[in-house]
């Protein structure tokens, strides 16, 4: 899996987001590209978005091409929502071993 994080997290640091990502075999990529699956765009900045400020122009090309190529745009919570899934399936999968 293949993420793109945008935006400053309220949650976590993107440093502890790319720690989660790398935790479950994920990458963490600078822009959004094809080979991109979850684009991660923090609640502040999607709310920006939405009003399509011209000072946001990088976040509404990243969220087009994110459109254009089929990625999965998610906020934060759905986030640590995959994390904890993926992370349960690897300890399960660790304990049957």
């Amino acid at each position: 899996m293949n993420f793109v994080i945008l935006g400053s997290p309220k949650c976590l640091s993107i440093k502890e987001m790319t720690a989660l990502i790398y935790g479950i075999g994920g990458n963490v990529q600078g822009e959004v590209s094809k080979r991109t699956d979850y684009l991660i765009v923090s609640e502040g900045d999607q709310s920006k978005y939405n009003a399509m400020k011209r000072s946001e122009a990088y976040l509404y090309v990243n969220l087009l091409q994110a459109k254009k190529h089929k990625i999965k745009v998610i906020d934060e919570t759905e986030f640590l929502e995959m994390m904890v899934s993926e992370l349960l399936a690897k300890v399960d999968l660790l304990q049957k071993n």
